[in-house]
């Protein structure tokens, strides 16, 4: 369930989860962040798909990646 769509001040969208339910990546492409930003994101990783676009993965429970490694499309990388 999206519980806050895009809109101009909030450039993504939010999905609910359970705790602790397994996150995995929409595209393939390589870690570029994996931590807590100052931002207000909690536990993040970033992916960037060599294609123009990343995708951010925010408010996790746990990271299960680390910067730098490769990623396959549909590859766990978190838990929410």
């Amino acid at each position: 369930m999206i519980t806050q769509p895009y809109w101009s001040d909030h450039p993504a969208i939010d999905i609910d989860t359970y705790k602790r339910q397994p996150i995995f990546t929409s595209d393939s492409g390589t870690v570029i962040f994996s931590g807590w930003p100052e931002t207000g994101y909690g536990n993040l990783v970033i992916i960037e798909h060599g294609n123009g676009y990343w995708t951010y993965y925010a408010h996790n429970e746990a990271n299960l990646v680390q910067v730098g490694q490769g990623i396959l499309q549909g590859q766990q990388i978190a838990e929410s």
